[in-house]
Protein backbone atom coordinates (compact mmCIF):
# COMPACT_ATOMS: atom_id res chain seq x y z
CA UNK A 1 0.00 0.00 0.00
CA UNK A 2 2.89 2.27 0.70
CA UNK A 3 3.60 2.44 -2.91
CA UNK A 4 0.25 2.68 -4.07
CA UNK A 5 0.08 6.14 -1.81
CA UNK A 6 3.50 7.46 -3.43
CA UNK A 7 2.09 7.08 -6.34
CA UNK A 8 -0.97 9.16 -5.72
CA UNK A 9 1.08 11.49 -3.87
CA UNK A 10 3.47 12.45 -6.86
CA UNK A 11 0.56 12.20 -9.34
CA UNK A 12 -1.37 14.48 -7.16
CA UNK A 13 1.71 16.98 -6.83
CA UNK A 14 2.54 16.96 -10.55
CA UNK A 15 -1.25 17.44 -11.24
CA UNK A 16 -0.85 20.74 -9.25
CA UNK A 17 1.99 21.78 -10.83
CA UNK A 18 0.36 21.63 -14.66
CA UNK A 19 -2.76 23.36 -13.28
CA UNK A 20 -0.59 26.08 -12.22
CA UNK A 21 1.52 26.18 -15.83
CA UNK A 22 -1.83 26.11 -17.93
CA UNK A 23 -3.78 29.35 -15.86
CA UNK A 24 -2.99 31.65 -18.29
CA UNK A 25 -5.53 29.76 -20.40
CA UNK A 26 -8.22 31.74 -18.57
CA UNK A 27 -5.97 35.22 -19.42
CA UNK A 28 -8.15 37.36 -21.71
CA UNK A 29 -5.53 39.83 -21.92
CA UNK A 30 -4.40 37.94 -24.91
CA UNK A 31 -5.20 37.43 -28.86
CA UNK A 32 -3.93 34.24 -28.89
CA UNK A 33 -7.03 31.86 -30.08
CA UNK A 34 -7.63 29.31 -26.72
CA UNK A 35 -9.14 25.80 -27.70
CA UNK A 36 -10.47 22.95 -25.15
CA UNK A 37 -6.89 22.10 -24.67
CA UNK A 38 -5.41 25.21 -24.78
CA UNK A 39 -3.47 25.63 -27.84
CA UNK A 40 -3.02 24.97 -31.45
CA UNK A 41 0.34 23.55 -30.68
CA UNK A 42 0.70 19.48 -32.02
CA UNK A 43 3.10 16.60 -32.15
CA UNK A 44 3.56 13.15 -31.80
CA UNK A 45 5.66 10.26 -30.94
CA UNK A 46 5.99 6.92 -31.56
CA UNK A 47 8.58 4.53 -28.13
CA UNK A 48 9.71 1.82 -27.26
CA UNK A 49 10.26 0.41 -23.73
CA UNK A 50 11.43 -2.17 -21.75
CA UNK A 51 10.56 -2.81 -17.98
CA UNK A 52 11.65 -5.34 -15.16
CA UNK A 53 8.61 -6.35 -12.83
CA UNK A 54 7.71 -9.86 -10.53
CA UNK A 55 5.45 -11.74 -12.11
CA UNK A 56 3.98 -14.23 -10.28
CA UNK A 57 6.94 -14.10 -7.58
CA UNK A 58 9.54 -14.77 -10.68
CA UNK A 59 11.52 -12.30 -12.26
CA UNK A 60 10.15 -10.69 -15.69
CA UNK A 61 11.05 -8.89 -18.49
CA UNK A 62 8.27 -6.79 -20.76
CA UNK A 63 8.97 -5.57 -23.66
CA UNK A 64 6.41 -3.34 -25.76
CA UNK A 65 5.83 -0.06 -27.40
CA UNK A 66 3.05 2.93 -27.47
CA UNK A 67 2.73 6.08 -29.48
CA UNK A 68 0.08 8.89 -29.39
CA UNK A 69 -0.83 12.30 -30.11
CA UNK A 70 0.50 15.42 -28.33
CA UNK A 71 -1.78 17.72 -27.28
CA UNK A 72 -0.16 21.61 -26.62
CA UNK A 73 3.16 19.76 -25.38
CA UNK A 74 1.02 18.93 -22.31
CA UNK A 75 -1.16 15.93 -22.71
CA UNK A 76 -0.52 13.02 -24.91
CA UNK A 77 -3.31 10.70 -26.18
CA UNK A 78 -2.38 7.54 -27.49
CA UNK A 79 -2.33 3.93 -27.72
CA UNK A 80 -0.44 0.95 -26.82
CA UNK A 81 0.52 -2.90 -26.03
CA UNK A 82 3.55 -4.81 -24.63
CA UNK A 83 4.68 -8.92 -24.51
CA UNK A 84 5.97 -9.92 -21.12
CA UNK A 85 7.41 -13.61 -19.64
CA UNK A 86 8.66 -14.44 -16.55
CA UNK A 87 11.63 -16.90 -15.00
CA UNK A 88 11.09 -20.64 -15.12
CA UNK A 89 9.58 -22.20 -11.82
CA UNK A 90 8.86 -26.12 -11.07
CA UNK A 91 5.32 -26.98 -9.55
CA UNK A 92 4.65 -30.00 -7.05
CA UNK A 93 5.69 -32.52 -9.92
CA UNK A 94 8.62 -31.11 -10.67
CA UNK A 95 7.69 -29.61 -13.76
CA UNK A 96 8.72 -26.54 -15.15
CA UNK A 97 6.68 -23.71 -16.05
CA UNK A 98 6.78 -20.09 -16.61
CA UNK A 99 3.78 -17.06 -17.64
CA UNK A 100 3.80 -15.73 -20.31
CA UNK A 101 1.18 -13.27 -22.32
CA UNK A 102 0.35 -9.22 -23.32
CA UNK A 103 -1.88 -6.71 -23.29
CA UNK A 104 -3.66 -3.59 -25.03
CA UNK A 105 -4.99 -0.35 -24.31
CA UNK A 106 -5.02 3.17 -24.41
CA UNK A 107 -2.84 5.82 -22.58
CA UNK A 108 -3.62 9.66 -21.32
CA UNK A 109 -0.13 11.41 -20.35
CA UNK A 110 -0.17 14.76 -18.79
CA UNK A 111 3.21 16.20 -19.45
CA UNK A 112 4.61 18.53 -16.76
CA UNK A 113 6.56 21.25 -17.29
CA UNK A 114 7.50 19.87 -20.81
CA UNK A 115 9.72 22.77 -22.24
CA UNK A 116 12.33 21.75 -18.69
CA UNK A 117 15.17 19.55 -20.22
CA UNK A 118 14.11 17.64 -16.96
CA UNK A 119 10.23 17.11 -16.57
CA UNK A 120 8.07 14.33 -15.39
CA UNK A 121 4.86 12.75 -16.75
CA UNK A 122 1.85 10.65 -15.34
CA UNK A 123 0.97 8.08 -17.73
CA UNK A 124 -2.16 6.26 -17.11
CA UNK A 125 -2.73 2.93 -19.34
CA UNK A 126 -6.04 0.70 -19.28
CA UNK A 127 -6.65 -1.76 -21.62
CA UNK A 128 -6.93 -5.51 -22.04
CA UNK A 129 -4.69 -8.34 -21.97
CA UNK A 130 -4.09 -12.21 -21.91
CA UNK A 131 -2.11 -14.51 -19.91
CA UNK A 132 -0.76 -18.48 -20.45
CA UNK A 133 0.58 -20.72 -17.94
CA UNK A 134 3.02 -22.67 -19.76
CA UNK A 135 4.69 -26.00 -19.34
CA UNK A 136 8.16 -27.53 -20.52
CA UNK A 137 8.43 -31.27 -20.89
CA UNK A 138 12.35 -31.29 -20.86
CA UNK A 139 13.71 -29.18 -18.03
CA UNK A 140 17.08 -30.03 -18.63
CA UNK A 141 17.63 -29.25 -22.55
CA UNK A 142 16.40 -25.21 -21.94
CA UNK A 143 17.59 -24.32 -25.54
CA UNK A 144 15.77 -27.08 -27.23
CA UNK A 145 12.27 -27.46 -25.06
CA UNK A 146 9.19 -26.44 -26.67
CA UNK A 147 6.07 -24.62 -24.15
CA UNK A 148 2.68 -25.73 -24.07
CA UNK A 149 0.03 -23.41 -23.11
CA UNK A 150 -2.17 -25.28 -20.61
CA UNK A 151 -4.59 -22.69 -19.39
CA UNK A 152 -4.79 -19.39 -19.76
CA UNK A 153 -7.34 -16.36 -19.07
CA UNK A 154 -8.16 -12.58 -19.93
CA UNK A 155 -8.23 -9.43 -17.81
CA UNK A 156 -8.08 -5.92 -17.56
CA UNK A 157 -5.87 -3.56 -17.09
CA UNK A 158 -4.96 -0.38 -15.55
CA UNK A 159 -1.66 1.04 -14.66
CA UNK A 160 -0.56 4.59 -13.32
CA UNK A 161 2.87 5.75 -13.63
CA UNK A 162 5.14 8.39 -12.86
CA UNK A 163 7.93 9.00 -15.57
CA UNK A 164 10.96 11.23 -15.28
CA UNK A 165 11.81 12.32 -18.92
CA UNK A 166 15.03 13.61 -20.36
CA UNK A 167 15.00 16.02 -23.57
CA UNK A 168 18.18 14.37 -24.96
CA UNK A 169 18.09 15.73 -28.14
CA UNK A 170 15.02 18.24 -30.50
CA UNK A 171 12.92 14.76 -31.27
CA UNK A 172 14.17 12.31 -28.44
CA UNK A 173 13.40 11.81 -25.17
CA UNK A 174 14.38 9.39 -22.56
CA UNK A 175 12.28 8.13 -20.05
CA UNK A 176 12.94 6.76 -16.59
CA UNK A 177 9.53 5.20 -14.83
CA UNK A 178 7.51 3.09 -12.05
CA UNK A 179 4.20 2.17 -12.87
CA UNK A 180 1.60 0.25 -10.36
CA UNK A 181 -0.14 -2.34 -12.27
CA UNK A 182 -3.58 -3.73 -11.40
CA UNK A 183 -5.78 -6.48 -13.15
CA UNK A 184 -9.16 -8.00 -12.45
CA UNK A 185 -8.58 -11.76 -11.28
CA UNK A 186 -6.76 -14.23 -13.06
CA UNK A 187 -8.43 -17.67 -13.34
CA UNK A 188 -5.65 -20.12 -13.95
CA UNK A 189 -6.53 -23.56 -11.80
CA UNK A 190 -2.31 -23.93 -11.41
CA UNK A 191 -2.03 -20.51 -9.60
CA UNK A 192 -2.82 -20.24 -6.12
CA UNK A 193 -1.97 -15.99 -6.81
CA UNK A 194 -5.80 -14.83 -8.83
CA UNK A 195 -3.31 -11.34 -9.27
CA UNK A 196 0.35 -12.93 -10.43
CA UNK A 197 0.70 -9.23 -12.41
CA UNK A 198 -0.27 -6.86 -9.69
CA UNK A 199 2.69 -4.93 -8.09
CA UNK A 200 5.50 -2.34 -9.17
CA UNK A 201 7.04 -2.34 -12.60
CA UNK A 202 9.86 -0.18 -13.23
CA UNK A 203 10.89 0.78 -16.96
CA UNK A 204 13.09 2.46 -19.75
CA UNK A 205 11.45 4.29 -22.47
CA UNK A 206 13.10 5.95 -25.80
CA UNK A 207 10.65 8.65 -27.61
CA UNK A 208 10.74 9.61 -30.92
CA UNK A 209 9.05 12.40 -32.58
CA UNK A 210 7.73 15.97 -32.62
CA UNK A 211 7.27 17.29 -28.87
Amino acid sequence: MKHIYLLLAVALLGMSSYAQEETDFFNEDTDELRTLFGTEAHGGFGAFNIAYSEINGQDALTIGGRGGWIIGHSLSLGFGGCGYFNNFAFDENDIKYNLAGGHGGMYLEPIILPKFPIHLSIPLFVGAGGISYVEYDNSNRPFDEEGESVDSDPYFIAEPGVEVEFNMLRHFRLCLGVYYTYTTEIRIDELEDKSPLEGLKYGLTFKFGKF
